[in-house]
Parts: structure tokens; sequence; C-alpha cells
């Protein structure tokens, strides 16, 4: 596989961030969390990926502010309460030099209320 990849385990910069290799661990939903925040069974899920090897994980979407979250089984990341559960998740990975979206890392997530469309309102013609 080196002589395919030949980068896919050297360091990477990005910024003033620099990768430990170039394998990145995508951000999906977990479902992981407890009342918003990194629930015990999500740190040893990251920490499981970074002993793994990953260079970067990237967190599931993490909402930004009261009006975007909408459940417990999403992450939110605003206000100060935050700040310990996502200690405890960076902590797991920096202890095998991985890096955490979004502590090493800036991402915005909001979601917007909506109107609801029907399929026949998408059927009829102009």
């Amino acid at each position: 596989m080196s002589q395919s990849f030949p980068h896919l385990f050297s360091p990477l910069t990005i910024g003033p961030v620099e990768l430990k290799n170039r394998t990145v661990f995508t951000g999906h939903a977990t479902n992981l969390s407890t009342d918003g925040h990194p629930s015990d069974a999500l740190v040893a899920y990251q920490r499981a990926r970074a002993r793994g090897g990953a260079g970067l994980i990237v967190t599931q979407v993490s909402n930004v502010h009261p009006s975007g979250w909408h459940n417990g089984a999403t992450l939110k990341i605003f206000g100060d309460e935050c700040i310990p559960h996502y200690r405890r998740v960076a902590d797991a990975v920096h202890e095998f030099d991985c890096r955490l979206d979004p502590l090493d890392f800036v991402r915005i997530h909001q979601i917007h209320s909506f109107t609801p469309v029907r399929r026949t309102d998408l059927n009829q013609k102009n």
C-alpha cells in the first residue's frame, strides 16, 4: 500500500495544525450523546479511532446555537457547560496524537426552520 499511497502516513500541515498522517475519520451521526453532550460511549468511540491511527477525527454535527439544537442525540457546542464534555473527547484522542475537529479546527452548523413541501405540490404545473 505504501507504493500506491506514498504520502498517506506522512505528516500534513493545515494552517497552524500538523497532522501525524493523512488518515481522516469523517464526521457522521453516532447518536452517542447525552443531553447534547459527548457521552462516555462517544469518548470511547472516538478514542478507539484515534488508537487505530487516525490523524484527524471530524466530529458529528455540533449545533452552535440553542435555536438549532433539536434533540438530545445531536451534539451542541454553545455555552460554557459544553467545554468539559468536549475536553474529555479531546483528551482521549490527543493521547494518541490525533487531532479533533471542532477543537483543532472550526466548523459551524446551524439548522434552520423550513416549510414542509407535500409531494403533490411538487407535481403541480405552474
